[in-house]
């Protein structure tokens, strides 16, 4: 970053591949099943898919400090539907998981819906499962015209606090 002294940072990052899967009968390289990332001290385990309708969609994430505790976790469930042998693969929802080192953890789940366009229409965020009233909920609203091939136009996003009638933004 071009500076000295103590605002000099320097970062090291390492990275290593694993469970490369190529499908032959396909043609076609899938990615990795595994990939570490180091970066200085801490440690980012992704794990990934490697099937028809997944594959390179990264289902578990996992940050581990330098004393080997993990720091993070997240899961992610992808929805797969197949329609006329056409796959259409939509995160459905993540769980985060953040520990600070105490027996205490923060749990917060989100879920995702979408229209038939696959644009997304909610998102409900629970917040920290052991506080109330920070939960959110979000909703989009698109004008598609399908004519025009126009089916993602995003013409208004609100924000919602604890319960539908808080309205935080629109």
């Amino acid at each position: 970053n071009n500076m000295s002294g103590a605002t000099r940072q320097n970062y090291n990052r390492l990275y290593n591949y694993s469970q490369g899967y190529y499908d032959a009968r396909a043609g076609e390289f899938r990615g990795f099943g595994y990939v570490e990332e180091r970066i200085n001290d801490t440690l980012v385990k992704h794990y990934f898919h490697q099937d028809d309708a997944r594959t390179g969609q990264e289902y578990i994430t996992s940050v581990h400090i330098a004393s080997g505790s993990t720091f993070q976790n997240v899961t992610q469930d992808w929805r797969v539907t197949n329609q006329n042998g056409i796959n259409t693969t939509q995160l459905a929802s993540t769980v985060t998981y953040t520990y600070d080192g105490t027996a205490n953890n923060r749990r917060i789940n989100t879920s995702y819906s979408y229209d038939t366009f696959g644009n997304t229409v909610e998102v409900n965020t629970s917040g920290d499962m052991n506080i109330n009233g920070d939960e959110a909920y979000q909703k989009f609203e698109y004008r598609n015209n399908s004519a025009k091939l126009i089916v993602s136009a995003l013409i208004n996003e609100t924000l919602y606090g604890f319960s539908a009638t808080n309205k935080i933004r629109q």
